[in-house]
């Protein structure tokens, strides 16, 4: 787990990330190969500028996935629906938005053949990606971990929670007991606190 602006990300979800800004940088180039096969003098010379106009693309592409939430952790569960929706409408704003760069900076523009074969191969490209990784990586991984202060009542209420969809998204570390507070829950899901509660929660990755 890496720390990042106060919450925890799974390194394997940031080593996905990278993977995703090589998937989108590499588009760039796969649409020159395929547009301009025939064309060796004119594909040549488009790369003499590419460089910059992959990165814009890139940073723009990648900046739509994170606001559409394509980063957050607990989007795998229930991957399939969310995920399909939320990456075409992505792929819509970032377009949106590729339009808007190249109509301000018209030296950044590729064309919108180039653009067209950009975002197919790289919606292709980030299916797969995300294909391998939720073969490959810890579902729990994913889950946001929750401490909870108490053991009593409303701790005992929130452990007889037994449908998943209840606990979606959630990673239950433990239990603290409240000192004057009668403990409703299994002793064994309440911690044990030799520490500072900052500590602990440092200790156990608590989100």
């Amino acid at each position: 787990m890496i720390r990042v602006f106060k919450n925890y990300i799974p390194g394997s979800f940031l080593l996905l990330a990278l993977a995703e800004f090589c998937i989108f940088y590499a588009s760039v180039y796969v649409a020159i190969e395929l547009r301009f096969t025939e064309s060796f003098t004119e594909s040549k010379g488009i790369y003499d500028s590419l460089m910059y106009k992959a990165i814009v693309f890139t940073f723009v592409m990648q900046s739509s996935m994170t606001a559409m939430g394509l980063y957050w952790r607990n989007l795998r569960e229930g991957m399939v629906p969310k995920f399909f929706l939320r990456l075409t409408a992505c792929f819509i704003l970032g377009y949106v938005l590729l339009s808007i760069v190249f109509y301000t900076f018209p030296d950044l523009i590729l064309g919108r053949g180039l653009i067209g074969i950009s975002l197919l191969s790289s919606y292709a490209g980030i299916l797969v990606a995300r294909y391998i990784y939720n073969i490959f990586s810890d579902p729990e991984v994913m889950k946001r971990r929750v401490l909870i202060l108490g053991a009593g009542k409303n701790a005992h209420q929130l452990d007889n929670l037994r449908r998943k969809s209840d606990w979606q998204g959630f990673h239950l570390v433990g239990y603290i007991h409240v000192p004057g507070e009668h403990d409703l829950v299994d002793k064994d899901k309440i911690l044990t606190i030799n520490q500072s509660l900052m500590d602990l929660v440092k200790e156990h990755e608590v989100d």
